[in-house]
């Protein structure tokens, strides 16, 4: 045992100095399961856990609105690799309190949380959250127990140490006041709850006198942030705004220019209509909570929906807000409606003149009220036919009367007038996942599937009907392929009661560096199940089997420049070991560090990179790999995953562990 413990150590020190991925995954494996930590992957894949962590986590007295709802993957520093988690602090009376803190989770020591010892002055449940270009995690907006919450934070993972203490309930990373892990920032200018927080890529933008706060010219990018209502009302807002990378002074806009269709039919010479706020139909301008937006490769922001409320007359609404803001937008299906965001003129011109479009049902609406569905991200980029960037797909979703296993992909199009492909882009379904569920995170995995986790078959309320299987699902290589879904293995029961854990609403699910998946949280389970509020599991893909590929990066260039929009003169290296002729690698790919809640990861995205191999010796090829295009890829930390494919199942996908890469 005493050897079990001493390779643990290795692969734990590895582990928190950066270089998991340049350990062969069956050596990892291999050792893990001799510690009773994993268990070999089948078809449907495995599962390890739960793990109880609800001494440290659990309130006494209290069994609500304290479940673990946010998780990040910390892509440097001591800790790179684990996973800040953080919930809302609750008192013994179930009333929210206006503080905050996180946890660390670390995958080598899995029932044991490392708490950070530095107390929040706010409280960052329902906040919005995203990774900067140097790895550290912007924070803002946040919980309903204020009516306005303007508080903004960067965790900073390089502020950390090893040496713990040991606290009430285990190690805690002490924190110097005078240099904090949570650093704060200047207030936003409007309050945000359940905003959406949104990496751009780099670019320049202009203000002029419209814009309120500082309004000099932003530089190599920013932070967009949109929706979330200004009261705790679930009533969107008009008004964005935008934080320089690396800065922490805001620019507050509003997008006045909103386009409404005039005509749905396809070959109207104009199909849209600019309204003014002031005469905007329903449904407004304004963005509600957590809205699913994604950056494509125009500079277009396509947000697929956001979340609406059943009852726009719902109860949080704090005076004095006036009664004409109490219950907007009452027409039925307005999530199921889409939106595009575009700077008027173009990023170098005017950025706080934004045009908000709603998407067209002439070219293809979603088919469904998707709230609480995930979107993700995926681009193609390797050359020639199966070059396909911009592929975003929704998974499943409710209305409130409903649930839906419906899969629909978006497709940008064929412009009339000054509408844009993206405005003109379309809908189209896809094969459906097997179950229909609602509150399941979709996760894009570095063979080209995504994985759509549990979630819960029941539109409302949030936790009756829990699905206990997740589903992968392979959108195929081309835009318009049918996909397939499969079901994978229920997760494990817990104790004698034989029930396996609720995961639905504020779940979340994190890509680990060594391919598995880090599943936790959720509201307390209805009858049947096994609460997951204070518990976490990880799930094994059924790619990580060693039987079939045993390769591994050895090397890699770990600081590289992004190309220019034209430009692919920008490479980099990559050498991997332990290549079988059997399983010749077919995909290099990037993914980034998940900063997840409610269902989505607006840092979320997969990216296909062109390579060409330099050299290959017995087992051992050396790549060079062209990095992703600025309009690509926001600035900052990647993981870098090399695919074995076997040349006669291309169904056969297997990734190596990952490498961070920083692109800048």
């Amino acid at each position: 045992m005493t050897r079990s413990f001493t390779m643990l150590s290795w692969i734990h020190r590895g582990l928190v100095e950066g270089r998991a991925a340049r350990f062969p995954l069956h050596v990892l494996l291999l050792f893990l399961a001799m510690l009773g930590l994993t268990v070999p992957a089948t078809a449907q894949g495995s599962w390890t856990g739960p793990y109880d962590w609800s001494s440290c986590l659990a309130v006494p007295g209290c069994t609500t609105l304290s479940e673990i709802s946010h998780a990040a993957l910390i892509p440097t520093g001591p800790y790179r690799g684990k996973v800040l988690m953080w919930r809302e602090p609750t008192s013994a009376t179930c009333n929210p309190l206006n503080t905050g803190e996180g946890w660390i989770f670390d995958p080598i020591t899995p029932h044991t949380l490392i708490r950070i010892d530095q107390v929040l002055d706010s409280n960052i449940f329902c906040a919005g959250a995203s990774w900067d270009p140097e790895g550290e995690l912007v924070i803002c907006g946040g919980d309903r127990n204020t009516s306005i919450l303007r508080a903004a934070y960067r965790f900073r993972p390089l502020i950390l140490t090893t040496q713990t203490i040991q606290g009430a309930c285990g190690p805690e990373i002490p924190v110097r006041p005078s240099n904090p892990a949570w650093y704060t920032l200047d207030d936003t200018l409007n309050g945000h709850y359940y905003p959406g927080l949104l990496a751009l890529t780099k670019k320049t933008l202009n203000f002029n006198s419209t814009c309120s706060g500082t309004c000099s010219s932003i530089t190599g990018g920013a932070h967009l942030l949109l929706g979330g209502p200004v009261y705790v009302s679930y009533y969107g807002q008009n008004v964005m705004e935008f934080l320089p990378y690396l800065g922490s002074q805001w620019r507050s806009v509003s997008h006045p220019l909103h386009y409404v269709p005039l005509s749905d039919a396809a070959n109207a010479d104009d199909r849209y209509v600019r309204m003014s706020v002031g005469n905007d139909p329903s449904p407004s301008a304004r963005l509600d909570s957590y809205p699913r937006a994604i950056q494509l490769s125009t500079d277009d922001i396509l947000i697929a929906f956001d979340l609406d409320t059943a009852d726009p007359c719902a109860t949080w609404v704090p005076p004095p807000l006036p009664a004409s803001q109490v219950c907007p937008n009452t027409q039925p299906n307005e999530a199921a409606e889409w939106w595009v965001l575009r700077p008027y003129g173009g990023y170098g011109q005017n950025a706080d003149r934004f045009e908000l479009w709603r998407g067209s049902s002439a070219g293809g609406q979603p088919n469904f009220d998707r709230n609480y569905a995930p979107a993700v991200l995926m681009h193609q980029t390797v050359p020639g036919p199966e070059k396909h960037l911009d592929r975003v797909l929704v998974f499943g979703g409710a209305d409130f009367t409903a649930t839906t296993a419906t899969v629909q992909e978006f497709v940008k199009g064929t412009p009339v007038g000054n509408e844009g492909t993206v405005v003109s882009g379309s809908w189209i379904g896809k094969v459906p996942l097997n179950l229909a569920r609602n509150f399941s995170v979709g996760l894009p995995l570095p063979d080209g599937r995504i994985l759509v986790t549990q979630g819960c078959s029941n539109p409302s309320p949030y936790t009756a009907n829990a699905i206990v299987q997740p589903e992968l699902y392979d959108p195929g290589r081309l835009p318009g392929d049918s996909g397939s879904s499969t079901l994978m293995a229920a997760s494990n029961t817990v104790g004698t009661t034989n029930q396996s854990t609720s995961r639905t609403y504020h779940h979340v699910a994190v890509l680990l560096p060594d391919g598995r998946v880090f599943i936790a949280g959720g509201e307390v389970a209805s009858a049947g199940f096994a609460n997951g509020q204070y518990t976490g599991e990880i799930f094994e893909p059924p790619y990580l089997n060693p039987d079939l590929s045993k390769a591994f990066i050895q090397s890699t260039d770990t600081v590289v420049n992004l190309n220019a929009v034209s430009s692919t003169t920008q490479t980099f290296r990559v050498v991997v070991n332990d290549v079988s002729p059997d399983m010749p690698i077919g995909r290099v790919v990037l993914t980034r560090p998940a900063s997840v809640t409610h269902g989505f990861d607006t840092d979320q995205r997969y990216i296909e990179l062109p390579y060409t191999t330099v050299s290959s010796v017995g087992n051992r090829v050396e790549l060079s790999v062209t990095s992703p295009q600025e309009n690509l890829a926001p600035p900052g930390y990647y993981m870098l995953w090399v695919v074995v494919i076997d040349p006669t199942d291309p169904d056969i996908r297997i990734p190596t562990s990952a490498e961070f890469v920083k692109f800048r």
